[in-house]
């Protein structure tokens, strides 16, 4: 019993006021008299008592209407009402008091031991009441106070709960969507993979996320296409021990994925920038050759120019009279002089060799602008063989000076929905770190070269890309650290411990796919990357159909 709890008895016998009162005030209640209906309502108006006890007979009114008036009364809502009468009453006039609102309908006089249980039992009502409140309001406080989108779908596949949050991505208030099934709100996001998850959710009892829901926000708001990380699950029901619905907490991730995406571009022009002193000299050999075939190709036509002006000439003159033998044995001489027929074999050759490496500028150009690409929104289909091999030449400087690559790739391998450009910088950085294990096994100018290997199969419903070094491999101390942000054993200014974290991200977290690395010390190191190609090829199907 709290000390708080208290009594307004009202009653115009005065032996049994007193006896009431003195009862209990004797259990610690606090206590209040009225003899009057008047100033019973009176009192209780100014008290505010947590229970009334209400005679029924009382000289200036009756007890049933002043019980009415109480209950009528807004101040007056957590006050509770004992009727009470010393004559018989029939059960029809107590269900007459019962009905107005009085919680008990008493006859006296009745035992001390009865009196007390009833009036203990209301109070012990009225605290549990509390509790009750106070945990509703403290649960609804923490859900108004969540940041992020909750939906809870009852066991009849109707919501009885959408947030603030929810509002706000979708533009529907509460009221709009309460009792309503989710699928017939016409919501803009992935309703299928929704579905799913839900449909999963209630046959497994368990837990489902959903990675990178897309979602489009009302018309009006800058940035509409979003993306949604979405837990749902199981709520169970105390009463039938079953699943009783099924709670959807959505995490609007569309920011950090900017984040993500700005982070990996600016990585991916810090690479090239890395890279550019090395595409430039891949790129300036081929263009040595080429000039110095043009210059090859200017001087010969000019020789040969000359030769067809003495020809063209003599021709011109044979028209009028025949040339003599001292003029054909010039021009014969000028022709020798000239080397034409060494020309003649030559220029074509010039012209295939510069055309050759014409065509190996322009495959370099294109590897950078495939690699340097600022990526897409959505997956879209790639050929992961010709994205190896690109990254393979954009990345040539850095590892042909210490190793061989061997290229083993599947030509059977299907082309993938995915997101190339972070494939590509996930690539990128495992060669340049097997290039640079390579280099600190068999130092940078040693004339023994490793061997970085690189091949891609078709296992099931995944796609495997092996990336293999003969460098010095990795200490098992290290193996538990190798994908933790700023991780690096490298010296300060040559690496930032984030390679590996991005490729990681790029394969398990967009692609869903795995990233592992199988290493020994003295005999090099495998990176093994598996990406699922039937949930890729259906996320893509999913983001054109959008």
């Amino acid at each position: 019993m709290s000390e708080t709890d208290s009594i307004l008895i009202v009653d115009d016998e005065e032996i049994l006021l007193e006896l009431y009162a003195e009862i209990l005030t004797s259990q610690g209640y606090e206590v209040s008299l009225a003899k009057t209906a008047a100033e019973g309502f009176a009192l209780a108006r100014e008290l505010r008592p947590d229970l009334v006890l209400l005679d029924v007979g009382l000289p200036d009114g009756n007890g049933v209407d002043v019980c009415r008036r109480i209950k009528n009364d807004p101040s007056l809502s957590g006050t509770s009402v004992f009727l009470f009468s010393g004559k018989y009453v029939d059960s029809e006039s107590q269900a007459d008091g019962l009905e107005i609102g009085a919680d008990e309908f008493l006859v006296k006089p009745m035992k001390t031991r009865e009196f007390l249980a009833r009036i203990a039992a209301l109070f012990k009502m009225k605290k549990a009441e509390r509790e009750v409140r106070r945990s509703h309001m403290e649960v609804y406080q923490i859900l108004a106070s969540i940041q992020s989108m909750l939906v809870v779908i009852d066991e009849r596949g109707r919501i009885s709960r959408w947030n603030h949050i929810a509002t706000k991505l979708f533009g529907l208030p509460y009221d709009h969507v309460k009792g309503r099934a989710l699928e017939n709100l016409g919501l803009s996001w992935e309703s299928e993979r929704i579905l799913e998850g839900i449909r999963s959710c209630r046959e497994t009892m368990g837990s489902v996320r959903l990675e990178n829901v897309r979602f489009t926000r009302p018309e009006g708001r800058e940035g509409r296409e979003g993306y949604l990380t979405i837990n749902v699950d199981p709520v169970f029901s105390t009463l039938e021990r079953g699943l009783g619905g099924v709670v959807l907490l959505g995490e609007d991730i569309s920011e950090r994925r900017l984040l993500e995406a700005q982070l990996l571009q600016a990585q991916k022009l810090e690479s090239i920038g890395q890279l550019a002193a090395g595409v430039a000299h891949e790129i300036n050999t081929p263009i040595q050759f080429i000039s110095d075939n043009v210059l090859f190709l200017k001087n010969a036509f000019q020789d040969l120019r000359d030769v067809i002006q003495d020809c063209h000439a003599m021709l011109r003159d044979a028209e009028a009279v025949a040339p003599s033998p001292a003029r054909i044995a010039e021009l014969l001489g000028r022709y020798e002089k000239n080397e034409v027929a060494y020309l003649l074999e030559e220029i074509p050759q010039a012209i295939d060799q510069s055309l050759d490496g014409l065509e190996r500028v322009a495959h370099i150009v294109r590897s950078m602008k495939s690699f340097a690409h600022p990526g897409e929104k959505t997956m879209v289909l790639a050929d992961i063989n010709k994205a190896l091999k690109d990254t393979a030449t954009v990345s040539r400087n850095e590892w042909k000076y210490v190793a061989e690559m061997h290229m083993d790739l599947d030509p059977e391998l299907p082309m993938i929905s995915c997101y190339p450009s972070e494939l590509n910088q996930a690539f990128l950085n495992i060669i340049t770190n097997a290039a640079q294990a390579i280099a600190e096994a068999y130092g940078e100018s040693a004339q023994e070269k490793g061997l970085i290997a690189v091949s891609t199969r078709r296992d099931g419903e995944w796609m495997e890309i092996r990336f293999t070094d003969n460098g010095p491999g990795i200490p098992d101390e290290i193996k538990p650290r190798l994908f933790d942000p700023f991780f690096t054993t490298k010296e300060v200014g040559k690496g930032t411990g984030q390679g590996l974290v991005i490729a990681r991200n790029a394969v398990v977290k967009r692609h869903g796919g795995t990233i592992a690395a199988d290493s020994e010390v003295g005999r090099g190191t495998t990176f093994i990357i598996r990406l699922p190609m039937a949930s890729a090829v259906e996320e893509h199907d999913q983001g054109a159909s959008a």
